[in-house]
Formats: structure tokens, C-alpha cells, sequence
């Protein structure tokens, strides 16, 4: 009944209107890519059951791609029952031509009675990643390089290495990578191609603990120093907050009215002094105004707010509720930000003395 409810009642918001999604399943579930994993085998087991084993030699699947070796005289058989299962799903199908067949990031060669494979990219693809002169760690961008090196090599026969160094060297130029750097990151690589390396991996016990900072170029080197002189268990990543992608693109999504947000930290402001209460709901934010909004109008000093509306014969503004702190659907995360929100506004908060008297001492200072 549950997963029923799941599956066939899908709705989604697209510019303020609500409409419920009729076929498949919806896009951001979390049950939606186990069922479409289901489904897909369910496919494939029909398919063996329909070609034996001396018309279909190789069956493999990735997501919703798949690489099948079979008689070319059942291609179009297999297509047609694949096609024919549900009227909603409908598969293509790509033939080797010349000797070679893509099949994700590899296309796989026909060479001299047996089969090597080439890194293969889409005709569509840009080209782009992370430029060498943007404004970013220095070790983001040699890891970079170090993966395109690592992707177009390791996926590539040996057949096709001049090839593919040559991609290299193509893709990193025109993302602004100097030919010393390209080099000799392709030099280290190919060293360090041993098939036949017995050399075992020392274990590491220890338990690593990861955190993040803001990059301010040389600031954050010396900032993660501290931090791994200090605390060697703590490995520390940084981020941009320079994403240019918002300015440039729109949202696809409608954006949800803050009032409909939940598990939320808010202000309400008291519309005749400079006071104010802070509170915390798993609810929608809208319900939880309504409730201290009845609060005040039936005389219950029940909460902060509505004693001191009483007390004081004060309004407060329950039509401009302000989220201080969103996502926080653990209770005592939204409990515990709630605490102190409420001791760095303490001064200006009606809030009761106990609202935050658990909380350690410093976290004033945290936020």
C-alpha cells in the first residue's frame, strides 16, 4: 500500500501549478532509481529467457545502457521484443560499425581476432573543466589534470596511447594548463604503470575526520596547516563561494514560499519595541505563526511570545516571520541552533531564561 502510494501519486509544482505525474516515476524520489533498477532487470530476464544462449553471448548492464554480443540476424528480433514489454518504455540500439561499438565512456575495437578498447568521448562534449587560471586550490586543479590523464589512459589499450596523449595535450592547452605541467603528470603516470607490482598497501587505523573552509588563496594554506599541526586526524577540503552559475543560469524549479518551509529555525518581530522571539518547528512555518498568532488572540501564556504580547499589550509581526536556519530536520540539531540563535540575540530576545540554559557557554562565540 505504501509503495502504491509512492509510485502512483507523483506530483510536482511547475510555475504555481500542481500536477500529478501519470506515467513513471518521479524524478528526485528516492525509491525511483531502485524501481527503474528493478525494471531493467526484469527486462533482461525476459530477454535471456527469450534468445538462448547460442544467439545471445554477452549481456551487461549499466543503468539503463547495456552491451549485448548476439547474432546479427536476431538484432532486429531483440529490438522489437524489448519495445513490445511496455508501451512506455522504448530502447534504441547501435551497431558496431567499422569494428568499433561505444558503450559508455570506453568504445570497444575489434583488433586482430580480439577485442581492445579506446577511451571514447561524445561528440557533444565541451571540453571544458576546471581552467588553469581559475580561483581555485592549486591541488584541485593538478587533481584535475591528474583524472583526465588517468580516464583517457586507463580506459585506452596501449594500442591507442599516442592518440589519446595527444587528446591530453589538446583539452588541457585549451583549458589553460601549461605543456610543462601536461607533461610531466603524463610521465608520472605512465611510470607508474606496473601490472606486475606485488607491493602491498600499508592500512591506515587511523580514523580521519573531514571539514571544509572557504579558499582565500594563501590564507587557506596556512589555516590547514594549523589545523594539521593541531588535529593530524583532520583532513581539510576547501570550497568557492564564487559560483557564478546562479547569475547565469535560472532555476528550474519554482521556487517554494518560505512560509511552506519546515524544520526550520525563525524570528517573529514585535511590531511596538525592538524585542524579539526565536522559536523552532519541524511544522510548516506558516502553521506555527497560526498557532502563536491563536495564542495571542485567546489570551494563552503558553510560549515566550504570547506572554510578552500579553504582559506588554504588544502586536507582534506574524505576516514577516524571518528563517533563521532551514534543513534541519534532526530535532536536536533544530533544538540546539534554536539555543544559539537565542544567546546571540540575548539582549533583544523575549525568549524565557530556560530556552537556552543547557547549552554550552560557548556557543555564542561558534556562530
Amino acid at each position: 500500500m505504501l509503495l502504491d502510494l509512492c509510485l502512483d501519486y507523483g506530483y510536482f509544482l511547475y510555475d504555481g501549478v500542481v500536477y500529478q505525474q501519470k506515467n513513471g516515476v518521479a524524478m528526485g524520489d528516492p525509491v525511483s532509481p531502485i524501481v527503474a533498477d528493478i525494471v531493467m532487470d526484469e527486462i533482461f530476464r525476459l530477454i535471456c529467457e527469450k534468445f538462448n544462449i547460442f544467439s545471445l553471448k554477452l549481456l551487461l548492464k549499466y543503468v539503463d545502457d547495456s552491451l549485448l554480443f548476439i547474432k546479427k540476424d536476431c538484432i532486429n528480433d531483440l529490438l522489437t521484443f524489448v519495445n513490445n514489454i511496455n508501451e512506455n518504455l522504448k530502447f534504441t540500439v547501435e551497431c558496431m560499425t567499422n569494428n568499433r561499438l561505444p558503450f559508455l565512456d570506453i568504445e570497444i575495437c575489434s583488433y586482430k581476432n580480439h577485442y581492445i578498447t579506446n577511451y571514447y568521448n561524445k561528440k557533444i562534449a565541451s571540453g571544458r573543466f576546471l581552467n588553469y587560471f581559475s580561483y581555485t586550490e592549486h591541488i584541485y586543479k593538478i587533481n584535475c589534470l591528474k583524472n583526465l590523464i588517468h580516464r583517457h589512459l586507463f580506459l585506452s589499450d596501449r594500442f591507442f596511447y599516442t592518440e589519446q596523449i595527444n587528446n591530453i595535450f589538446k583539452l588541457a592547452a585549451e583549458n589553460g594548463y601549461p605543456y610543462t605541467l601536461i607533461n610531466k603528470n603524463i610521465r608520472i603516470f605512465l611510470n607508474n604503470i606496473n601490472p606486475n607490482s606485488n607491493s602491498n598497501n600499508i592500512r591506515n587505523n587511523n580514523i580521519n575526520k573531514f571539514t571544509s573552509i572557504n579558499f582565500t588563496g594563501n590564507y587557506s594554506k596556512t589555516v590547514k596547516k594549523v589545523i594539521k599541526k593541531v588535529c593530524p586526524n583532520i583532513i581539510v577540503a576547501t570550497k568557492n563561494n564564487c559560483n557564478i552559475y546562479n547569475n547565469f543560469f535560472t532555476k528550474i524549479k519554482d521556487k517554494m514560499n518560505f512560509k511552506e518551509i519546515s524544520n526550520i529555525v525563525y524570528q517573529i518581530n514585535c511590531l511596538n519595541c525592538e524585542k524579539i522571539y526565536i522559536g523552532e518547528t519541524k511544522q510548516k512555518l506558516m502553521n506555527r505563526v497560526r498557532q502563536h498568532e491563536l495564542d495571542t488572540l485567546n489570551k494563552k501564556s503558553n510560549t515566550a511570545l504570547s506572554s510578552h504580547a500579553l504582559e506588554c499589550n504588544h502586536n507582534f509581526d506574524f505576516n514577516n516571520p524571518k528563517i533563521l536556519a532551514k534543513n534541519c530536520g534532526n530535532n536536536k540539531r533544530r533544538k540546539y541552533l534554536e539555543k544559539i540563535f537565542i544567546l546571540k540575540n540575548r539582549q533583544l530576545t523575549v525568549n524565557f531564561n530556560d530556552d537556552y540554559s543547557n547549552v554550552l557557554w560557548c556557543s555564542g562565540a561558534i556562530v
